[in-house]
């Protein structure tokens, strides 16, 4: 690992999670603490917010580029979970992993990716991952050496009714969180932690923003009737997101 002042250290690999392309390693050195950057919030981050990506492209040390966020929530279909920031700020080879920061120098998201067909037609569209999602999953490699994507045991969707577009229960698994909350196919999910829900990506953002063991609150619709919220505790997702 390099600094940017040119010092070389070694670093101590500590685990990675193929689902987010994310890894997580460990300076190796005489100091006992190094400087490190301030998380932001990457849930309050605003569509048009000026962001500063920076990255080592083309081992051209250190180099920043400045843009706007673009759009929040993108997926491009390149890893198995995505709910990508959107920038216009330049990033190319080199810049992966690097850190996307907002004005005030707060980490806002991790440089992953680049629609590479916009680029060959010389427009800049880059892709990073939230910092609030890339948290929890180095928490999670920090303190267990893997990470446990979180689940409540029930699959949401719409109910494919002409003009219903609610996000509703379509499958409840057996001895989980959701099924013993009492969770029914055909509930409407209406909140989530406070947080109104509009789609399946909305409360899978939720979620995986929370590790295992964290506890959620749901509000719910039943047969048009507005149930008690209930609170469910999150286990293990038994495979891949």
């Amino acid at each position: 690992m390099v600094l940017n002042n040119g010092t070389k250290l070694p670093a101590q690999y500590i685990g990675h999670d193929k689902s987010a392309d994310l890894a997580v390693l460990k300076i190796k050195g005489e100091e006992t603490s190094w400087p490190a950057v301030e998380f932001g919030d990457s849930d309050a981050l605003r569509v048009g917010a000026v962001v500063i990506a920076i990255g080592s492209p083309y081992s051209f040390q250190s180099s920043v580029t400045v843009g706007n966020v673009s759009q929040k929530g993108r997926r491009i279909h390149l890893l198995p979970y995505e709910d990508f920031i959107q920038t216009d700020a330049s990033i190319t080879a080199g810049n992966s992993g690097g850190p996307l920061i907002d004005v005030d120098g707060r980490l806002v998201g991790i440089n992953t990716a680049v629609l590479t067909q916009a680029k060959q037609e010389g427009v800049d569209i880059g892709f990073s991952t939230p910092s609030n999602l890339a948290f929890v999953i180095a928490q999670s490699l920090i303190e267990k050496g893997k990470h446990e994507w979180p689940w409540v045991g029930a699959f949401f969707g719409t109910a494919g009714v002409p003009g219903d577009t609610r996000l509703q229960v379509t499958q409840v698994w057996r001895d989980t969180p959701a099924a013993r909350a009492g969770m029914q196919v055909g509930d409407v999910v209406l909140e989530v932690n406070d947080r109104q829900i509009k789609d399946e990506y909305d409360i899978l953002r939720v979620i995986y923003n929370h590790s295992v063991g964290k506890k959620l609150w749901f509000q719910t619709e039943r047969n048009n009737k507005k149930q008690p919220a209930f609170e469910l505790v999150l286990e293990e997702f038994p495979g891949n997101p």
